[in-house]
């Protein structure tokens, strides 16, 4: 008898050996398969200690093995009800069989909320989480006051952005709320030139910044702030909500945002530096080419951002960067500019240029990449075709 139960545990090793899954062992109760696909082990509810608070809810769990990824994530929000779905994609043929553990932490819009109890679920997993108080900014009767004022609020992200809120009303006085993370909190206020405020708000109305969405919060990256704008002009205001992991945005958005930060000068509180640098992305890739295409030793790779605004007169270059020694594409890029020189009323694209060690060209582009700026965005693929 001993000798067949020694016979059965080895057959038992063998086979969780040879396949090397989770399913030689006991899955706990607590996984939700949601698919074939995904396990939810956990999820757990964070409740920033800010006011008005920012939550987020942590996800743990497995993906079904090496070949599925994550695709997309969104939250709806129903009554007192949040509804998180995580989709998945499966890619490629040869794939380990182990499960792949994964960690998301998805931003919650808890802001303006009433006091109660929220239930948040995750594909079929549930939890739940307690507001204490009602999550809505009460105005100070004394800054409530009618008339031209824009706002800017930062908010959380995991790991230790500045949260803060600035006013800056068209009499020049500027008002500031540090929460967390900053050099100074508590309320600040400070004295600007209302010229200075005059321009801003023309800036902001002259950059359709009423025809803009009231949101744009689509989680596409996770983990990012937002930063939430107004501007009330004779008794109309506009707010926008911008999540940083939302890259359909506009950029002129940003630009409002940073002219905002710059304006108040909000980096004397905050201690962080204004950005006024932005960045574009993307592939330098071969049209309709489905695998690498080799290229020879020494072969220069020119990147550019230029202004094309004028159509019968040479584009001015933005920004710049070239890269030595490529062997192939596609090839990854990234373009660092200055945000101060991008004017929304122009329009802008990206190109490349690639010639070999004496100069002689290989590649070019034959279209018109845009980018920034009239519903373009920051993301691009640049296409190139053989030289002729």
């Amino acid at each position: 008898m001993f000798t067949t139960v020694f016979k059965k545990i080895q057959i038992f090793i063998m086979l969780c050996s040879v396949f090397a899954l989770a399913a030689c062992s006991s899955t706990p109760d607590s996984d939700v398969p949601t698919g074939t696909d995904i396990y939810i082990d956990s999820i757990e509810v964070f409740i920033m200690e800010s006011f008005p608070v920012q939550a987020s809810v942590l996800v743990q769990g497995n993906l079904a093995d090496g070949c599925v990824s994550i695709a997309d994530m969104s939250v709806v929000r129903e009554d007192n009800t949040f509804a998180v779905t995580i989709e998945t994609q499966r890619d490629g043929e040869m794939c380990t069989e182990a499960l792949v553990p994964f960690e998301e932490n998805i931003p919650l819009d808890v802001l303006g909320l009433q006091a109660g109890t929220y239930t948040v679920a995750v594909n079929d997993a549930t939890t739940s989480f307690t507001l204490d108080m009602d999550n809505v900014l009460q105005e100070d009767s004394t800054e409530s006051e009618t008339g031209d004022r824009v706002t800017l609020e930062r908010t959380a992200c995991f790991g230790t952005c500045p949260i803060y809120t600035v006013t800056i009303y068209t009499d020049g006085r500027v008002v500031y709320d540090g929460r967390d993370f900053v050099d100074v909190s508590g309320a600040q206020e400070s004295q600007i030139d209302p010229a200075d405020v005059s321009a801003l708000v023309t800036y902001m109305q002259d950059n359709g910044y009423f025809e803009l969405e009231d949101a744009y919060n689509e989680v596409l990256i996770t983990d990012m702030p937002s930063a939430i704008t107004s501007l009330t002009v004779d008794g109309q205001t506009k707010r926008i909500d911008h999540y940083f992991g939302d890259e359909s945005a506009p950029f002129v958005l940003q630009q409002i945002e940073n002219r905002i930060d710059q304006l108040a000068n909000t980096e004397q509180w905050t201690g962080a530096e204004v950005q006024t640098t932005g960045g574009l992305f993307g592939q330098v890739i071969v049209r309709g080419l489905e695998t690498a295409a080799e290229l020879p030793a020494g072969t220069v790779i020119t990147v550019r951002l230029e202004d094309v605004s004028l159509m019968d007169a040479p584009s001015v270059v933005i920004a710049e960067r070239v890269y030595t020694d490529i062997t192939q594409l596609p090839m990854f890029y990234d373009l660092v500019f200055d945000l101060n020189a991008i004017d929304p009323a122009l329009t802008y694209a990206v190109s490349a240029a690639i010639v070999d060690a004496e100069g002689n060209a290989l590649y070019w582009n034959d279209t018109m990449h845009p980018v920034l700026t009239y519903g373009a965005g920051s993301t691009v693929d640049i296409e190139m075709v053989p030289a002729q």
